[in-house]
């Protein structure tokens, strides 16, 4: 799912029935809908300059290009071994990116010809997310399996940083809107940010709990900084009473910290 650049449209894929639909967000009226992936859709997201739809599916379908006012096939790209698990266009437009789940390669196309420019290592066990930072200089890889994300050099696919140590697979990565801190979303629920000029992180997580509660976290101390009204019922410590192990809610300690 992904916003237009302008917010005027919002474009939602299908998992299952390999379709494509665009909403005007305002009113939630359907504008278009197409097929795109017979294998369904895993990934979906605009050229900045809103006239083209990127996505990626399974079962070695190809990257394709859509026109966004009318879902005509602009392009394809093909390359990938298995499913794609991650696209995004380049922050000027003329590059795409394609995460393979299956290859575990980042793929960097040409987004007028569909000619395969470059092919970087992801991570061997395949590619969960990948995000240009906003300058368009460097790539940030993250991999479910092996926990890390790795950001790389745009033109030679080199290395320049990682940021491992996450307690769940790594689901999503975006940089902040002037490049200097990176957002790592894990499967435990956690958002962790990184200094991206030092690997270093920013000392507060965010963990996502269930029932849409949060928590704030401030890191390595384990410090709680903020919590939302019931995060309670899903905080606390363990305690022995009696001889038995018992979960004590985080409110019996006093009142969490409002956020």
């Amino acid at each position: 799912m992904t916003y237009s650049p302008d917010g005027t449209q919002l474009a939602t894929a299908g998992s299952s029935d390999g379709a494509i639909r665009i909403w005007n967000p305002a009113t939630g009226e359907p504008l278009l809908a197409f097929t795109a992936h017979r294998g369904g859709v895993v990934a979906v997201a605009y050229s900045p300059d809103g006239t083209r739809l990127v996505s990626g599916g399974g079962y070695n379908d190809p990257v394709r290009v859509w026109d966004a006012a009318t879902g005509r096939d602009r392009l394809s790209c093909a390359g990938h071994r298995g499913a794609v698990a991650t696209v995004a266009y380049s922050p000027d437009g003329k590059r795409l990116i394609s995460g393979g789940k299956g290859d575990g390669a980042v793929r960097v196309w040409d987004a007028v010809t569909g000619e395969e420019l470059h092919t970087f290592p992801g991570h061997a066990d395949g590619v969960a997310a990948a995000a240009y930072s906003p300058d368009g200089t460097t790539l940030a890889i993250a991999s479910r399996f092996n926990r890390s994300v790795r950001v790389c050099d745009a033109a030679t696919g080199k290395t320049v940083r990682s940021f491992p140590g996450h307690q769940d697979g790594v689901e999503a990565v975006t940089y902040s809107p002037d490049g200097t801190t990176l957002a790592i979303a894990a499967g435990d629920g956690s958002v962790r940010l990184w200094n991206t000029a030092t690997s270093e992180p920013l000392n507060w997580r965010i963990e996502h709990l269930p029932e849409g509660e949060v928590a704030t976290w401030h890191e390595p101390s384990g410090t709680l900084l903020a919590a939302s009204e019931a995060a309670w019922r899903w905080l606390g410590w363990v305690g022995v009473i009696e001889g038995e192990a018992v979960r004590l809610p985080a409110e019996a300690f006093g009142a969490l910290p409002a956020m």
